[in-house]
């Protein structure tokens, strides 16, 4: 979804509008993964923080049962990692 891609280009006040205007924030791609599994493991930080306030399930797994905390670990974003 634009969601997913603005979540993994980090474009926190786009996340923002699309939310207030609908757009799920928990919605899911074809690899089963949410918004905040691009954000995650692109060490998007204020991204995966407003995905979070807006009621992103952080522990969400994808089709390959990896929740956004396993991804920002394997790709090194200690920020990310603490945040989760």
């Amino acid at each position: 979804t634009v969601l997913h891609l603005l979540a993994s280009r980090g474009n926190v006040s786009m996340i923002g509008f699309l939310v207030d205007h609908g757009a799920e924030v928990d919605a899911k791609d074809e690899d089963l993964r949410t918004p905040l599994h691009q954000a995650a493991p692109h060490g998007w930080q204020d991204a995966a923080r407003e995905l979070l306030k807006r009621g992103a399930d952080v522990d969400a797994q994808d089709g390959k049962g990896r929740t956004p905390l396993y991804l920002a670990v394997v790709q090194g974003h200690a920020d990310v990692v603490q945040l989760l």
